[in-house]
């Protein structure tokens, strides 16, 4: 059997200031502490034994602060020797194509030999892209509107004799 362990960055602290649409002011514990705290924890998993290291792909809460899961898998595969890395999800709907394949091939790469486990998926979770939709500037409209159509059927089109090796 084999056991991984999944690490975002949440700002816990900070829901109490988000829930209560206080934009006022910062969040006491700063997103950037929170940020390193998660990349820390990441750095524990490989000494405690387990065989791979997850995270995932949200946006705009202080449910999670993560817009790229690959950038997160990069830092840690810098930091471990041993341990598989993987994505809960990467959203294809919320990116390029071809760069999503790009950055995956690349952190290929920095794993030497090690798996990449990536889950692709649309993130669609309701209530949670509502920061996300405040960024483009439209709190009323659906993620379907915002999200760059077609690249999630785009995803799906790839055949396995698309990807070498």
């Amino acid at each position: 059997m084999q056991v991984g362990a999944m690490i975002a960055s949440y700002n816990h602290p900070d829901w109490e200031r988000v829930l209560a649409g206080d934009y006022s002011r910062a969040p006491e514990t700063p997103d950037s502490v929170m940020a390193k705290r998660a990349l820390d924890l990441g750095g524990c998993v490989e000494p405690l034994g387990y065989d791979s290291l997850w995270t995932t792909e949200h946006y705009g809460s202080p449910y999670s602060m993560q817009p790229n899961p690959l950038r997160w898998l990069a830092c840690w595969a810098g930091r471990t020797e041993r341990i598989d890395l993987g994505s809960a999800v990467v959203a294809p709907p919320w990116r390029n194509p071809v760069r999503l394949a790009a950055e995956m091939s690349m952190l290929d790469n920095l794993l030497a030999g090690r798996r990449l486990l990536v889950g692709l998926g649309q993130l669609f979770v309701a209530g949670e892209p509502l920061g996300a939709l405040r960024w483009r500037g439209s709190p009323d409209r659906s993620p379907r509107d915002v999200a760059p159509s077609g690249h999630m059927e785009e995803v799906n089109d790839v055949d396995e004799r698309d990807i070498p090796g």
